[in-house]
């Protein structure tokens, strides 16, 4: 019995149910987001259809979730803040 419990992206992302399943995603604002698992999540749904009915769960999110939502996958998201972090804003941040 292995006590590895390092996956590698393909195997993370068919361990996503094929619907209605709840995805957590971590990071804060534009650090550390889940952006490779968001394209090898959307790469499944453009070969298979799945997964779709997704809620996402974070704390905040932008893009990674923006791709999942624009493709159709997503039913639900919950978060404190949705959107595009320092791009837009008159001042560097």
């Amino acid at each position: 019995m292995a006590n590895d419990k390092i996956l590698s992206l393909g195997e993370a992302v068919h361990m996503v149910a094929d619907e209605g399943c709840r995805l957590a995603f971590g990071g804060v604002t534009l650090y550390r987001r889940p952006m490779a698992f968001a394209l090898a999540l959307l790469a499944r749904h453009s070969q298979e259809s799945t997964p779709r009915d997704l809620t996402l769960l974070c704390f905040t999110t932008g893009l990674e979730s923006d791709i999942l939502v624009g493709a159709g996958m997503v039913s639900k998201v919950r978060t404190c803040y949705f959107g595009l972090e320092g791009f837009g804003l008159d001042y560097p941040v």
